[in-house]
């Protein structure tokens, strides 16, 4: 069975799929985390339009990428210039901070299946004292790499990425193929990401609170929910 190992990255024209995305890359890695790819490329989001404040973020313009493929142009053309082929592997395992985020743009593009990674996941549950958990954040409190270039642009948040997931791994004493499996499972959080008690610990949450977060919050991920779950036993 062929497994790959991607951490990949997006930045995109606003925060829903139909906004598009204007940047995509990667590196990919050897079963040791060792980069043995790369790939970057400015994107034509397909809308004719970028949201003022995702521009903000990233600082890509309409101008930049108005002569760039769209993604689906990038994964399907071989020119030279565009990867020109989906990503295929019998397993993908796919790496990105706020992975699910980063998976609803590319997962047309991916053919295996696909096991995520998350280390922003990670970060939370390894490192709950992190004023927050943005790689902003993380790459001073963590000493991680600050030389990778302009922040929000795809590359550069990659390679800091990249040296979270190699603390990652140092951390728990674990391949890239036992993360892969770990993060399969549901881990508890330390501190409550939203709310009234954002930031506290969960035992200071009561019990009302958690049983009305479980049945009218529209999108609790799985560690949050796992979290909820378990602080009402």
């Amino acid at each position: 069975m062929t497994t790959r190992y991607f951490v990949m990255d997006t930045e995109t024209g606003g925060l829903q799929v139909e906004d598009g995305v204007v940047e995509v890359g990667w590196v990919e890695l050897d079963a040791q985390a060792n980069i043995i790819d790369q790939r970057e490329s400015l994107i034509d989001p397909g809308t004719g339009f970028i949201c003022p404040s995702a521009s903000g973020v990233h600082g890509i313009t309409m101008g930049m990428v108005a002569d760039k493929p769209t993604l689906d142009e990038f994964f399907s053309i071989a020119d030279g210039t565009c990867y020109g082929k989906p990503i295929e592997a019998d397993q993908i395992v796919f790496i990105a901070h706020k992975a699910d985020f980063d998976l609803k743009f590319l997962s047309p593009h991916l053919q295996g299946e696909v096991l995520q990674v998350c280390t922003l996941r990670w970060a939370r549950h390894l490192w709950p004292d992190c004023p927050n958990h943005t790689l902003g954040c993380l790459k001073y409190a963590l000493n991680l790499r600050r030389d990778a270039g302009d922040a929000h642009r795809v590359m550069s948040d990659i390679m800091v990425t990249y040296d979270l997931l190699r603390l990652i791994l140092t951390t728990l004493d674990v391949t890239l193929d036992e993360l892969a499996e770990r993060s399969k499972q549901p881990m508890m959080l330390h501190r409550i990401p939203f709310g009234k008690f954002k930031g506290e610990h969960p035992s200071a949450m009561d019990r009302n609170y958690i049983r009305w977060a479980l049945n009218n919050m529209k999108e609790i991920d799985i560690d949050l929910r796992h979290t909820l779950e378990q602080s009402l036993k």
